[in-house]
Formats: structure tokens, C-alpha cells, sequence
């Protein structure tokens, strides 16, 4: 004699929600950072935000559109960041000299940029 399928249906369901709440809770959570980038008081009209891990294992670009940008699906930790656009000084192009350090955690982070011609690489 078959088997009811209203049995076993409430079975696999509750076996796969509990396989995708074990996948949810094993992906680390990401960062977004956003904010405002301004030149010696005046925001960046259009530009490119480059980040970089620390070591180096990956990077990520965002756009800056009338100062602002938003960068989503970022990994946590010590990121460094590079800034090229209309109006930006050649030395905050290069994450890797233009001094611009940050920590990414998980979650919404507000960053804000403030970048001067008088700074030295």
C-alpha cells in the first residue's frame, strides 16, 4: 500500500528550512559603506572609490555620483581605500599610498571622506 505524500511533505519542508538556516547562519555577514566624498569642502561631482583588503585577497570599486556612494556585499575587516575622480589629487588614487585605512564591520557603516590638496602622500 503507498504512503500518504501529507506525511512526508511537512518532513522535507522542515528538513529543508533547516538546511537553509544552517547555510544563513555559516555565511559571515557583510558590511555596506556609504557616504559623502569631499575635496577641501566641496563634494566630488563624479568619481570611483577602490577597495582593498588588507592582504590584498580582493577588492571591490564603487561610483561617487554628486559626492555620494554606497557600496554594498562588502567582506569584513581592515580595508584600504583609493579615491579617483574629477578633481582628486594623483596621490589618493593608490589604496596602497593614499593613506585612507578603514575596519568594515557587518552591517550599515557611514563613512565620510574629507580629502585635501594640501595632504601628502
Amino acid at each position: 500500500m503507498p504512503r500518504e505524500p501529507r506525511i512526508f511533505l511537512p518532513l522535507v519542508l522542515c528538513c529543508l528550512g533547516l538546511a537553509g538556516w544552517v547555510g544563513y547562519q555559516a555565511r559571515p555577514r557583510m558590511g555596506v559603506l556609504y557616504g559623502q566624498v569631499t575635496i577641501d569642502g566641496e563634494a566630488i561631482e563624479r568619481g570611483s572609490i577602490l577597495i582593498v583588503s588588507e592582504q590584498m585577497s580582493w577588492a571591490t570599486i564603487g561610483i561617487i555620483h554628486h559626492g555620494e556612494y554606497r557600496i554594498d556585499e562588502i567582506p569584513p575587516g581592515q580595508v584600504r581605500l583609493g579615491i579617483a575622480g574629477d578633481s582628486v589629487p594623483w596621490h589618493y588614487e593608490d589604496p596602497s599610498y593614499s593613506g585612507l585605512r578603514f575596519l568594515i564591520r557587518p552591517g550599515r557603516q557611514r563613512l565620510e571622506l574629507t580629502l585635501s590638496w594640501d595632504a601628502s602622500p
